[in-house]
């Protein structure tokens, strides 16, 4: 049987809206705050010197499904088949959303790429999201990558459904699913201004892969500019957070140390800036966020 740890804070409830944007390969050996060179995240820096980061997040797996399963769901990755994708737990299965439409939020999931890829469109559906964003939906992009709609469209898309509908007085959980930082490298031109080519590279990484990061975190950085004037800016607690570090093959040791992701919860109005230096991971991401919430 599971174990079921059930919190009793004392406190009223605080609806807040929550904003949650897991970040495709955001891993900490690229980030400057956390150590990582060369510093490719000068946005996520700047985010993290108002916000409360986790020093020491760790990936619960190597693929996005299994930092999805993980940071929505608090659940731990199997062996073989992610749950995302067993019959088993297409309906009935407790995610954050799940939990959040029993307290009356609108549940949105925005992704840039192919809903059906690894079976998240019905999943997250028959899990508690009202609604899944998906390639088709974002018409005419910004940019489109072979993976599908940029993170500026998933961004800009967001922006406006949190709008509308704090507007209604809707209280909401708006996930976001990025793809641009993924093979094969590939951003618009003139976003960023790239590297130079004799760039300090950690073993592993290619070239265009670090731009590609920096343009990964352009794209954060300009949705952040956008939101601090939002309407419902004071009303939301925003979370960033890796879906996995570096992909890894082999039969070697498992190195520890390429699980590490970037982790931030960012809500400067609620929030007092510090660091939590103790080793956290995906799973703990959910129940923090509820635990803001006093839920």
């Amino acid at each position: 049987n599971p174990l079921v740890t059930h919190v009793e804070t004392g406190l009223p409830r605080k609806n807040l809206n929550v904003v949650l944007i897991v970040m495709e390969s955001l891993t900490a050996k690229l980030i400057g705050s956390l150590g990582g060179r060369p510093a490719a995240a000068p946005e996520f820096d700047r985010l993290a010197e108002e916000g409360v980061v986790l020093q020491n997040c760790y990936a619960t797996g190597e693929r996005t499904i299994q930092g999805l399963e993980a940071v929505i769901c608090s659940f731990p990755p199997l062996p073989g088949v992610g749950i995302v994708r067993r019959p088993q737990a297409q309906t009935g299965f407790t995610t954050l959303a799940s939990v959040l439409k029993e307290r009356d939020y609108r549940t949105m999931f925005l992704y840039g790429g192919q809903g059906i890829f690894d079976h998240k469109i019905g999943f997250f559906l028959g899990n508690g999201y009202d609604t899944f964003f998906f390639v088709y939906d974002f018409k005419d992009p910004i940019y489109k990558s072979p993976w599908g709609a940029s993170d500026e469209d998933l961004y800009l898309r967001a922006d406006q459904l949190c709008t509308t509908l704090f507007e209604k007085g809707q209280p909401f959980l708006c996930t976001i699913l990025t793809s641009s930082l993924h093979s094969p490298w590939v951003y618009p031109d003139g976003k960023i201004k790239p590297f130079p080519k004799d760039v300090y590279r950690p073993p592993g990484f290619e070239y265009e892969e670090i731009n590609n990061f920096k343009y990964a975190d352009y794209a954060l950085g300009k949705y952040f500019r956008t939101v601090c004037n939002s309407n419902y800016f004071k009303d939301t607690v925003f979370v960033i957070v890796g879906d996995h570090g570096v992909h890894l093959r082999g039969q070697e040791l498992i190195p520890v140390d390429e699980y590490r992701v970037g982790a931030l919860f960012y809500a400067p109005h609620i929030l007092k800036p510090e660091p939590i230096e103790r080793r956290t991971s995906h799973l703990d991401i959910a129940p923090s966020i509820l635990g803001l919430l006093r839920g």
